[in-house]
């Protein structure tokens, strides 16, 4: 393939806030097509034989906003990939959980701050049927001291195959030391699962507030295991040593020396729980958090977007509060016409049962079939909750036989 060069490319440049010109594809009404995008000279410098732009197309949601920075298709022999080159973040938190590269008086100083907001961004992907399946401390990025979710099932959401927002090349399985115990016995890995792997970044994170040769040691040698290969090479795992770290952390409330921090370890205790249902939701982890805000602690919510929350975001808010329903009604009368379509909205509503407000999505025309981004209806989760009210309520019209992406019926859900 002969060299490419700027001049050879059919882009148009876009200034920096400028809106991309996302077109509507007739053909997928959820989709929209970005016809130019602007290549970096970096990339076109370091690329020259490989870097083809081409017309693409990206799943484009009214709450959802995707900044762009450079797309690009790689022609080769092995039969090409598609990248989309986003916005580089300073690195990931394990730098920060006792390595020497990072003192003590840092980790003290933005470690806090983010047991809020990573409840926060759990609690959201689920509401709205996403399970992340790897969380980990080299899938939480960090930028200006904020931390940012990242490579959480991206095919679950519409783009075809999953791409890595972290390291490229790295493989997508489950990440052994992080996953719960069901995982590492071939079970799904469902929005449990997620906790557990939450459960042990943030008991990792709460024993970086000390000194490395002090209680981190300690976990380390807790969580060694032999490797389920016959060699005798120790590997870390939380879940296959779940009992042995529940017994760590019952006798940790001594060493600790904040009262924050025997509230984290509390709460990591009940994350991190060997059967799954015994474990808490990821709502009931981030209202944990906030309740536990005080001038005294450093917990609480996430304060990283108090002001720029989506009305999709707000409306699905508004939807999990029992006292919401005027909240709901105002949203959709001065939003767009879509927004009652809001995936997770009616959802959370019918899991709570909620059924005025579910009434108020079915009055407006929304589909009580309508699915979340695992598949998810509303059905499906007043039924996983015992909703009856709510089930009763959405079984007169939905289809009982539609399947979640775990080919599970809402009759299959019901408590």
């Amino acid at each position: 393939m002969a060299a490419t060069t700027p001049k050879d490319l059919n882009y148009r440049e876009f200034k920096e806030g400028e809106t991309l010109p996302f077109r509507p594809d007739p053909s997928q009404p959820e989709f929209a097509v970005v016809p130019w995008v602007k290549p970096t000279p970096e990339y076109v410098n370091i690329y020259p034989d490989s870097l083809v732009l081409k017309t693409i197309q990206l799943k484009f949601k009214q709450d959802e906003k995707v900044e762009l920075f450079m797309a690009f298709a790689h022609e080769g022999s092995a039969g090409g990939y598609f990248a989309i080159v986003m916005d580089r973040a300073e690195g990931n938190i394990q730098k920060y959980l006792g390595s020497p590269t990072v003192s003590l008086v840092e980790r003290q100083q933005f470690i806090p701050g983010w047991f809020g907001c990573l409840a926060e961004a759990v609690s959201h992907i689920h509401d709205i049927g996403i399970k992340h399946r790897d969380i980990k401390p080299a899938n939480i990025l960090v930028k200006h001291g904020s931390v940012l979710l990242a490579d959480f099932g991206i095919s679950k959401m519409g783009l075809g195959k999953t791409l890595s927002t972290t390291v490229p090349n790295e493989p997508r399985g489950r990440t052994p030391k992080y996953a719960a115990p069901e995982v590492g016995d071939g079970s799904t890995r469902g929005r449990a699962a997620d906790i557990f792997s939450l459960g042990a970044v943030f008991l990792e994170m709460l024993v970086a507030l000390y000194d490395v040769n002090d209680i981190q040691w300690d976990l380390s040698k807790v969580i060694d295991t032999l490797s389920n290969q016959g060699s005798q090479q120790p590997e870390k795992s939380f879940g296959k040593r779940v009992g042995s770290v529940q017994e760590w952390m019952g006798g940790l409330d001594t060493k600790l020396k904040e009262d924050w921090h025997r509230d984290i370890l509390h709460l990591c205790r009940e994350m991190m729980k060997e059967e799954r249902e015994d474990r808490l939701s990821a709502e009931a982890i981030r209202l944990k958090l906030s309740d536990l805000s005080c001038p005294d602690s450093p917990l609480g919510p996430c304060r990283c977007r108090d002001t720029d929350f989506t009305d999709g975001q707000k409306l699905i808010k508004a939807c999990k509060r029992k006292d919401g329903i005027e909240d709901v009604q105002r949203l959709l009368r001065e939003g767009d016409k879509d927004l009652k379509n809001t995936k997770g909205a009616i959802h959370q509503a019918s899991a709570r049962g909620y059924v005025d407000i579910v009434k108020v999505f079915m009055d407006s025309g929304v589909s009580p079939d309508m699915p979340d981004y695992g598949n998810r209806t509303p059905l499906h989760c007043a039924a996983s909750y015992g909703q009856d009210e709510a089930f009763d309520l959405l079984s007169k019209n939905s289809d009982v036989n539609l399947k979640d992406e775990e080919e599970q019926t809402p009759l299959h859900c019901a408590r």
